[in-house]
């Protein structure tokens, strides 16, 4: 009798991982938004220390309106929440509130949303290189086959006699 019944899915597995969710979604966020980024840290000037603020800011807002959302749609579906009731908790690392494993998430969130918005630009960067030797080497190949082209006419071929 055991043997036909279908073995029934632990509620557990059932539950998304709202910490994979939130970075998914963070991660998603910055690569949607980054044209928004650039220009907020392209146009505060040439204090590295004040991009660097800028870049965080963003990120910490991107985090914690993503970290509300999927604390809006968990309450929304009357599931029960694993999400913090306190999303400033994210921030906080003085050891006595967070346990290191939350900082440390937290701390490879921002790394890794750093790392996205930059890998882009660098992506940006070489596809704009790539395109400016292209253009280049078309420019120099026309030059070239000009160049033999008005060099024919004055160059006698080894068979013909002027």
């Amino acid at each position: 009798m055991d043997g036909n019944r279908s073995k029934r899915a632990s509620i557990k597995t059932q539950h998304p991982n709202w910490k994979e969710k939130l970075r998914q979604n963070c991660l998603r966020r910055v690569q949607e938004e980054r044209a928004q980024l650039l220009w907020k840290i392209r146009s505060s000037g040439q204090q590295s220390l004040n991009k660097k603020e800028i870049a965080e800011t963003a990120f910490r807002n991107i985090v914690s309106d993503e970290l509300q959302k999927i604390k809006q749609s968990s309450s929304s579906k009357n599931q029960i929440t694993l999400v913090p009731n306190n999303s400033d908790l994210i921030w906080e690392f003085d050891g006595l509130h967070t346990s290191s494993s939350t900082e440390t998430e937290s701390e490879e969130l921002m790394l890794e949303m750093e790392r996205v918005l930059y890998e882009d630009l660098r992506e940006e960067l070489i596809r704009r290189e790539l395109e400016v030797l292209e253009e280049e080497d078309e420019y120099l190949a026309r030059a070239v086959f000009e160049h033999m082209q008005l060099n024919d006419d004055q160059i006698p071929l080894a068979g013909n006699k002027l």
